[in-house]
């Protein structure tokens, strides 16, 4: 007896329980609000060199709150109404590694301000699409477009071809000019270094740019006089890639760990694959950026 009374009070405690869940939910309350962005891409001023950028994530945070991180391009829900302040910081891929994702530092915040309705999509920028620029503090060390006659980088005593400026047209990544560097046989080895650069050494952010397109693999170092002796840093490469490509590779940790380091030289390096006869090596708008 004792058993059915305990049964029977367990259960109506369950009937109530599940009245008072119903009057807790509202289907109308959690019906989200949906954002869509397509794509973000990079405005440049005419010292900034190229606007070309390779932004792969957009980092979102609504109301200073970081919402989430979606690969472009996107469409997410929130369960939010009203007006809210949506920010987008571009990521990118460093070291040209996917599993290395973060918010490009260079690249200034987008800031919209936006009414969700539930149910509803809501683009963000123009139609899905958003403009950056440089933030203001953005430093420029290096800036190489071989757009110019000459260039920044000279061939080191190692290597066995030389760097040209290439005008065909199925070589040049945009404007007129790239750089180009062509191995085989008698020149198996290219490696050149830029003009000497001065860069903070306090951690604060570095990042190299770099267009490339490249039937070999090629290796990034830093060259500098450390204390009087000169240190090469290797900071990584670039696989093959038959059409252009776009790459960042942050150096301040590198560099943070030589507080004495002066006269920092880029150091490109190429050695020619064995399977192939020849292999060509194109570069454009090398950047060194910092703040």
């Amino acid at each position: 007896m004792k058993k059915n009374i305990l049964f029977l009070f367990l259960l109506c405690q369950g009937i109530v329980l599940s009245f008072q869940s119903c009057e807790l939910f509202d289907p109308s309350k959690n019906i989200p609000s949906y954002i869509q962005i397509d794509t973000i891409h990079l405005q440049t001023q005419a010292n900034q060199g190229s606007n070309s950028s390779k932004i792969k994530d957009a980092w979102i945070y609504i109301d200073n709150n970081l919402q989430g991180i979606y690969e472009l391009p996107c469409t997410f829900p929130v369960l939010l109404s009203d007006n809210h302040t949506i920010d987008v910081k571009a990521g990118i891929i460093t070291n040209g590694s996917s599993s290395i994702r973060s918010p490009y530092p260079f690249y200034s915040l987008f800031s919209q301000t936006i009414q969700l309705v539930s149910g509803k999509k809501q683009y963000i920028g123009k139609n899905g699409v958003i403009g950056v620029t440089y933030i203001p503090q953005a430093q420029f060390a290096l800036n190489e477009d071989f757009e110019s006659n000459g260039f920044k980088f000279t061939s080191t005593t190692g290597s066995t071809t030389n760097m040209v400026q290439t005008q065909a047209s199925n070589e040049v990544f945009e404007g007129k000019r790239s750089g180009k560097v062509l191995l085989d046989a008698s020149h198996f080895i290219f490696e050149a270094v830029s003009e000497k650069l001065v860069l903070p050494v306090n951690g604060n952010p570095i990042y190299i740019e770099m267009n490339y397109k490249t039937e070999n693999m090629v290796d990034l170092s830093l060259r500098f006089d450390n204390s009087g002796n000169m240190q090469e840093v290797g900071i990584g490469g670039m696989y093959p890639s038959y059409t252009w490509g776009k790459i960042y590779f942050e150096i301040s940790d590198v560099l943070s760990t030589y507080p004495n380091a002066k006269n920092i030289q880029l150091l490109i390096h190429a050695k020619k694959d064995e399977t192939l006869n020849q292999s060509n090596l194109l570069f454009d708008n090398i950047k060194i950026v910092y703040r």
